[in-house]
């Protein structure tokens, strides 16, 4: 019983190795895109903001022209980055 548990264990530990050093790359990378894209897409929204204050945009009608600008922006940059890393 104890043999089957340490070739078990050492039949884990070594595709677990495995499947991290796979996959870890991947999805570090994954994560440096998607915190940079997001970024990115908070800087967009900022200037159009901005430009909505030089232009004197409705102080109500501000948030909701913004969140209706960032969520489409989001949501593509996150569908895109789903398919783009499948094989």
């Amino acid at each position: 019983m104890e043999s089957i548990l340490s070739a078990l264990k050492e039949t884990f530990l070594t595709t677990l190795g495995g499947a991290i050093g796979e996959w870890g790359p991947k999805v570090v990378m994954a994560l440096v895109t998607l915190i940079i894209g997001l970024w990115i897409i908070r800087m967009i929204v900022k200037g159009v903001g901005r430009m909505m204050e030089l232009r004197d945009v409705d102080a109500s009608l501000k948030p909701f022209l913004l969140t209706l600008l960032g969520f489409p922006i989001e949501g593509d940059a996150l569908h895109r980055h789903r398919w783009a890393n499948r094989r």
